[in-house]
């Protein structure tokens, strides 16, 4: 009986939970219960009684009708469509998803304005993010909940800090349900208790929180800065839209130099590109990086602790967002899978054409559809690389190199013939400088997130005063 977990529960108890008379032994695990019972022996209040606002995707109509009115789309357009994963990479600009004009105003129940609580539904089930400010017009996706407060001492950026919590992820993870997928619904939320302390307390959260989006946005704009810059010494506003979709080409230079035959590979805007690459100083990526392949386990091999197995949906320019996916350390011991510092990995399936570098030695393993680029040229710079790498100059290539599949497909020949503008090692350091400082403010606006949260930890525990004090002293 050595390692088993018993919980004895009164009956009496289980009626009175509110919660679905549940009586799977999940929801009385003693880590839950003790989170539970910490936060009802304080000041609380439940949910329900706390948002203004609780909605999903689905609160706009049946099935049929959105059916009618709604279409997600790749392309650019009116709006955009909010995700998990990009909420989860805090990237809202690569691999996003949108709507048009008529299917944002038919989604009126799931707006999104920034400052909203979002919590999934599955896949990662009461993961809670708060809605960053874009500035563009956006639509709530379909496996997330958003929620609002309407009590001005908890604020949704309480909420968010305290979902985020040691015990806020005990206490809503005790009311996830199903097996596979894991779900949680509208009456799970509303019956999450929340602790309440002061307002001046909730002052506090609040403020660390909007500081943190601050940072955050501080950040997004530096590395466009960056971007903008790159596009600017290589003169890419020369570069016309071209609206023909018509290029004659004789058989050398079409099927018998590419071994393609699809119309879209050969429309005039890439021969356009290619020609103002070709002004400047380039390389192909071959030239200038060794590549290496990672590995494909399948599922099979998938444990709940281990190695951590990065895929796609983990990769972000910006960084590698944790991931629920783990390897046996002692059936993948292999040091050569493992990124090192300096390290560019690049997306060639799904979302191709994602480059992240790593800033130090790594004990992950990546995926299969994430080459490995180590730099084999003196004057190219790790960071510039990725930047030209994330830019539309490169994305350009893999769009007519991967496109034309319903799964996009980078083959390691094409991502091999890249070409690569390099400019001078003076420009590329004040890029790299510009990335840097991107990256540290970002890391600042996460750092500010953890001991927010944490501070909740501690109020709940040791109260509000040791709490404030904590924050004093961290931040």
């Amino acid at each position: 009986m050595s390692g088993l977990e018993c919980s004895e529960v009164n009956i009496s108890a289980i009626k009175n939970d509110g919660q679905k008379f549940r009586i799977d032994s999940e929801y009385y695990k003693k880590t839950y219960q003790k989170a539970y019972k910490t936060v009802m022996n304080l000041n609380y209040i439940k949910m329900e009684d706390v948002t203004n606002t609780l909605t999903d995707f689905h609160a706009n109509g049946s099935y049929s009708t959105i059916a009618r009115n709604f279409k997600l789309l790749d392309e650019e357009n009116y709006a955009y469509m909010i995700r998990s994963t990009d909420l989860e990479k805090r990237d809202f600009e690569v691999d996003v998803k949108y709507i048009d004009e008529h299917a944002y105003h038919f989604l009126s129940k799931s707006k999104l304005y920034g400052g909203e609580v979002l919590i999934n539904k599955i896949g990662t089930p009461g993961k809670t993010y708060i809605m960053p400010h874009l500035n563009r017009k956006s639509s709530l996706g379909m496996n997330l909940f958003m929620l609002s407060s309407k009590i001005d001492q908890i604020s949704n950026e309480y909420i968010y800090a305290y979902l985020n919590s040691k015990i806020g992820k005990q206490i809503i993870s005790r009311h996830i349900n199903g097996a596979v997928p894991l779900t949680i619904d509208k009456d799970s939320i509303n019956n999450l208790v929340i602790p309440v302390f002061s307002k001046h307390f909730n002052n506090v959260i609040k403020s660390g929180i909007k500081d943190s989006e601050i940072l955050f946005q501080q950040s997004v704009q530096t590395y466009k800065l960056a971007e903008q810059l790159l596009l600017k010494k290589l003169n890419y506003d020369k570069l016309k839209k071209n609206e023909s979709n018509v290029s004659i080409k004789n058989l050398s230079e079409s099927f018998l130099d590419s071994g393609r035959l699809d119309p879209e590979y050969y429309e005039p805007r890439y021969d356009d590109l290619l020609n103002l690459i070709k002004e400047n100083k380039y390389k192909r990526l071959n030239d200038i990086v060794d590549i290496r392949q990672s590995i494909e386990p399948g599922s099979m091999a998938y444990e709940s602790e281990g190695i951590p197995f990065v895929r796609v949906s983990n990769l972000s320019k910006y960084e590698i967002t944790p991931t629920s996916i783990f390897l046996n350390k002692e059936d993948f011991p292999v040091e050569d899978l493992k990124p090192k510092k300096d390290t560019i990995l690049l997306s060639k399936d799904g979302s191709c054409g994602i480059a992240y570098k790593v800033d130090e030695n790594m004990d992950i393993i990546t995926s299969k559809a994430i080459i490995h680029l180590d730099i084999t040229d003196s004057g190219v710079l790790p960071e510039y690389l990725a930047l030209v790498l994330n830019s539309i100059i490169t994305q350009m290539q893999a769009k007519r190199d991967a496109g034309g599949s319903v799964i996009k497909h980078w083959k390691i020949d094409e991502i091999k013939n890249i070409l690569i503008p390099i400019l001078s090692l003076d420009i590329q350091k004040e890029l790299e400088e510009n990335i840097k400082e991107s990256y540290k403010l970002r890391n600042k606006s996460k750092e500010i997130v953890e001991y927010v949260t944490e501070s909740f930890n501690i109020a709940i525990k040791s109260g509000e005063e040791k709490a404030l004090e904590y924050i004093e002293k961290v931040k």
